[in-house]
């Protein structure tokens, strides 16, 4: 039997397969072994997890998979901030089985959570094999991968992964580029990164901007200065040289 106790408006909502149980109990099917209230175990989780007390969340934790109660996205994202604060990579991946286990489905933000714990801890191959898994990738998921991989000086990977996003119809912000440019060098990928900036309307983000003169200093494209003093300026003059 499966319990699921969510935190609402209200407090706290069960779902369970089985009719008349109490709240915040799950019985035995002999209806023995009453396990105490599911919700003071979630309140004592949360309160840990918030407090960074990384020894008493886990062991709630270990209590809850042992009975198959599950706690909500975000209780879960402090739990990870957790284990990122103590730098336990092995409680970190405990976590990441116990949420994914049995069917439940986590929200987006907390799988892009799990991504960014994955590349923090320098496990670059655990968080590109759980973003592929991703049915739904947003700007967040795109821009973490794409700052990884040109972190890692694999510049390659990140043009790759800014060229997928733009093909699944996601725009990138001021981030993706800022992280990208940052790490850029190749003249060629540089040209075709300004041309995308230009087209998904960023040319005149303070930060792009500035990434983008840091990289054309390095270069030798001269790119017409009055340009970069006037933001205002259409986007084609540069669009010509580029192309």
């Amino acid at each position: 039997m499966l319990l699921h106790i969510r935190r609402g408006i209200g407090g706290f909502q069960q779902q369970t397969s089985s009719v008349g149980r109490k709240f915040g109990r799950k019985i035995d099917d002999d209806g023995s072994n009453i396990i105490p209230h599911a919700a003071s175990v979630l309140d004592d989780f949360t309160r840990s997890c918030y407090d960074r007390d990384l020894p008493r969340a886990m062991k709630a934790l270990t209590f809850m998979q042992r009975h198959q109660i599950w706690a909500d996205s975000v209780t879960y994202s402090e739990l990870v901030k957790c284990c990122l604060a103590c730098n336990s990579i092995r409680d970190a991946k405990e976590v990441h089985r116990h949420v994914f286990s049995s069917g439940y489905e986590p929200k987006t933000f907390l799988i892009n959570i799990f991504i960014s714990m994955y590349v923090k801890f320098g496990m670059l191959k655990d968080a590109d094999k759980l973003f592929g898994k991703m049915h739904e990738r947003n700007v967040v998921s795109w821009t973490t991968m794409i700052s990884a991989y040109a972190s890692s000086d694999t510049i390659d990977k990140a043009f790759e992964y800014l060229i997928l996003m733009l093909r699944d119809g996601v725009s990138p912000n001021m981030y993706t580029y800022s992280s990208i440019l940052r790490a850029c060098s190749d003249l060629f990928k540089l040209r075709q990164i300004h041309c995308s900036i230009i087209r998904v309307g960023l040319e005149s983000d303070v930060f792009v901007r500035s990434a983008l003169i840091d990289n054309y200093a390095k270069g030798e494209l001269k790119i017409p200065l009055q340009y970069f003093r006037d933001p205002s300026r259409q986007a084609s003059t540069v669009l010509q040289v580029l192309d």
